[in-house]
């Protein structure tokens, strides 16, 4: 049985693999070809969508299904009163992280 590490983020808590291998390569056991490295360094805080808009029109196949109709970054987020409670949460959350990485 093969084993993978996974990084569990402390922002969200979901689960992310550290090691990106070809599938391809796994299948045919050429080794473990690295696709990348998992890091928190990835995304422009800028321009990246914290909220991501989307279509639901439903229906497999549909070009419109989940397309993105409107984002709104992380700055703009601190500025709507509606999405108050979620940027106090992040920054919250990013302050615990900072204390505990700075602990001895």
């Amino acid at each position: 049985m093969s084993e993978g590490e996974w990084i569990k983020c402390p922002a969200c808590g979901w689960h992310w693999k550290r090691l990106h291998t070809g599938h391809h390569k796994l299948e045919h056991k050429e080794g473990l070809a690295s696709k990348g490295e998992f890091t928190f360094n990835k995304g422009n805080l800028e321009e990246d969508a914290l909220i991501s808009i989307r279509n639901l029109p439903g229906g497999r196949g549909n070009p419109e299904s989940f397309k993105e109709i409107e984002r709104i970054t992380l700055k703009e987020a601190t500025r709507l009163p509606e999405y108050e409670d979620l940027t106090t949460s992040l920054r919250n959350k990013c302050k615990q992280i900072l204390v505990s990485l700075e602990e001895e």
